[in-house]
């Protein structure tokens, strides 16, 4: 059933530009977390992993013998901000 115009949600350009700012201050600060605190970086990974990370060797002609990093993901954890969020979010979102 699609949408009536009257009720579809709307996002400003500059909504999106927040979104997309707040979303990249929040990774950086994974980042951070992850190079610097160990256990939390753990704690984050298992929230964070659906199952094992799997490392399959791989062999590209002219280059040293690498890896293949495969892992699935799941944002739910990363995503639940249950309140502490210091940002707006706006409504139809």
């Amino acid at each position: 059933m699609a949408l009536d115009a009257a009720v579809r949600p709307t996002t400003k350009p500059t909504d999106l530009a927040r979104v997309d700012q707040l979303l990249a201050d929040q990774l950086d600060r994974f980042s951070e977390m992850m190079r610097g605190d160990v256990v939390r970086a753990r704690r984050a990974l298992q929230q964070l992993l659906v199952e094992r990370i799997r490392f399959t060797p791989i062999n590209i002609p002219n280059v040293q013998r690498t890896y293949r990093l495969e892992a699935t993901l799941s944002l739910g954890g990363m995503l639940d901000l249950d309140g502490r969020s210091r940002g707006h979010v706006p409504d139809g979102i």
